[in-house]
């Protein structure tokens, strides 16, 4: 016990001792109070020293003597942790005022008792509260590093699926780039098909004339039988030409059949080319709608971690309360709560820190979520621009596909007039050598001309057939054309969505690691959080046992 509190409780008795009549009963019950081991010890050798001080001195006498008997019988019962009778005036005689002295020290003492028996009934519940405090700050702190790691790795898995959507789109870009060299490398060759086209239709109109003069020529023959000579002449000449003119043709249209062949195998290319590039689209769009629904998860992971904050506060709160009744209750026990207070004092200033770090976190938390807002808006202008590059690039694929369809059928039909040509070189020869033997097979005159004339009707067929053909491939050649353009058009639209979606993942990237940052930093402070504990129990701990020592020594005051 402080040795100030047993002077206090020694002076409370003084008047007692001066009413027995003990002028140096106050040195002699501090003396005693001051080795002694129990406030009721020490009270009952002060008032039996009063007595034997009143006996020795005889102030009483014999009539008196039972009324001391009694008074000390009852100072005994106190000195033994008794509650004793009260003492009647009835029976003290002239001692009444000594007995009501000793009276009102029992009521005293009782109201003491009743008061530490409070206090110790307190004293032995603030273990157990200091104990669940503790457990609840400390399983609150592990749930929010638990919480914060398990964000921060969602936050990396971002990260990495925003990587991988970059390397889609690097990929993306790079096999535009060959789709785009692609179509030009079509559209020159549906150039030259088209040049090709126009040079064989002219060939073509220029053969037809030719054919047409040949068979006035041979129906003026048929018709003019003195100058046949002359006229077979004239048409074998006319034939040789017109020979030489049918195997250009032919030459012209083989070309033309190999342009039609390449345009055909080109536009195939790039039909397979824009088939993976819907592909490659498709998967960053999946990949988008990934990292979108992973944002999103983000986002309600995050808002479980602000309800954690939220907790915390409140937790906060009452532990500040918590620290006001510990400061409360060490007002209320004096000098032996000092040590009570300082902890408490402690346990206020720990609150504070927690709910200022609590604060921060909440602040750390809205950041995150407008980010993380950002971050999915930014996604979903992605996932609808990838959707409209996929539209466009079917709508390439098509186009590609037409073009295709178009140069087959453009081969079939300059592939026919290669094979008309060679056909009508055939004719011309066969032409040229009955011309030829027309001088000296003058009778068979009109044998040849009939089948010159009918050979000559069919050339013209085959020549307008031939017309009509190229004038198609013509048409065909000028759709490939618009349709070149109208790919490459589309190419470069892809082109710029492309560079669109690289800048939004470069800033996505760059939210994602500013996001990560803060992540890193929440994550320290909830360790440091955590590792503070240790020393939040240790501090527990020793309030603890400051509350069991002084119960332990309010529990000497047996009354």
């Amino acid at each position: 016990m402080h040795p100030a509190l047993k002077l206090k409780n020694t002076r409370r008795f003084l008047p007692i001792l001066h009413t027995l009549g003990a002028t140096s009963a106050s040195g002699i019950a501090l003396a005693i109070y001051a080795y002694s081991g129990s406030l009721w010890s020490a009270v009952g050798a002060i008032l039996m020293i009063g007595l034997a001080v009143a006996v020795a001195s005889q102030r009483y006498i014999d009539p008196r003597f039972e009324a001391m008997t009694l008074i000390q019988k009852t100072l005994e019962a106190l000195t033994q942790g008794e509650t004793p009778a009260r003492l009647q005036p009835t029976d003290l005689g002239e001692l009444a005022d000594t007995g009501a002295a000793v009276n009102r020290m029992i009521d005293i003492l009782g109201g003491t008792r009743d008061r530490l028996g409070a206090l110790s009934q307190r004293l032995s519940e603030l273990p157990s509260q200091v104990d669940a405090v503790l457990h609840t700050v400390q399983q609150s702190a592990e749930d929010q590093e638990g919480a914060v790691e398990e964000t921060a790795s969602l936050q990396a898995n971002i990260k990495t699926s925003i990587k991988g959507v970059t390397a889609q789109v690097e990929r993306l870009a790079h096999s535009n780039e060959e789709s785009a060299s692609s179509i030009l490398e079509l559209g020159s060759a549906v150039e030259q098909v088209a040049r090709s086209a126009a040079s064989l239709q002219e060939m073509i109109e220029g053969s037809t004339s030719s054919l047409q003069q040949v068979g006035e020529n041979i129906r003026t023959v048929a018709n003019s039988t003195d100058s046949v000579q002359e006229s077979a002449e004239e048409t074998a000449a006319s034939i040789t030409e017109m020979d030489r003119a049918i195997q250009e043709v032919g030459v012209y249209a083989r070309g033309a059949a190999d342009l039609t062949h390449r345009v055909s195998d080109t536009a195939e290319e790039g039909g397979r080319a824009v088939d993976e590039t819907i592909e490659g689209i498709e998967e960053i769009r999946m990949v988008t709608l990934a990292a979108k629904d992973a944002l999103e998860s983000l986002a309600t992971r995050i808002g479980e971690i602000d309800d954690i904050a939220s907790v915390i506060g409140s937790i906060t709160d009452e532990t500040q309360l918590l620290s006001l009744n510990a400061a409360i209750i060490a007002a209320q026990a004096g000098e032996h709560g000092k040590a009570f207070a300082v902890v408490a004092e402690q346990v206020k200033t720990l609150a504070k820190r927690t709910s200022l770090s609590t604060k921060k976190i909440s602040e750390l938390i809205t950041a995150i979520q407008e980010h993380s807002n950002r971050a999915v808006e930014a996604m979903a202008n992605g996932i609808e621009a990838v959707k409209n590059g996929v539209e466009r690039s079917q709508l390439a694929g098509e186009a590609l596909k037409q073009i295709r369809s178009a140069a087959g059928e453009a081969s079939e039909r300059v592939t026919e007039i290669a094979r008309t040509a060679e056909e009508q070189a055939r004719s011309s020869k066969r032409v040229a050598e009955a011309a030829r033997r027309s001088a000296e097979h003058v009778t068979q005159i009109s044998m040849a001309m009939t089948e010159q004339s009918a050979a000559s009707d069919q050339l013209l067929r085959n020549a307008e057939e031939s017309v009509d053909n190229c004038r198609q491939m013509t048409r065909a050649t000028e759709e490939q054309r618009a349709s070149s353009q109208y790919i490459t058009k589309n190419i470069e639209a892809i082109t710029d969505l492309i560079r669109d979606i690289q800048a939004n993942t470069r800033q996505q990237e760059k939210a994602s690691e500013s996001v990560a940052e803060t992540f890193d930093n929440l994550l320290a402070n909830a360790r440091g959080s955590v590792e503070k504990l240790p020393e939040l129990a240790i501090v527990f701990s020793e309030l603890r046992t400051h509350a069991q020592a002084l119960r332990q020594e309010l529990s000497r005051f047996s009354v």
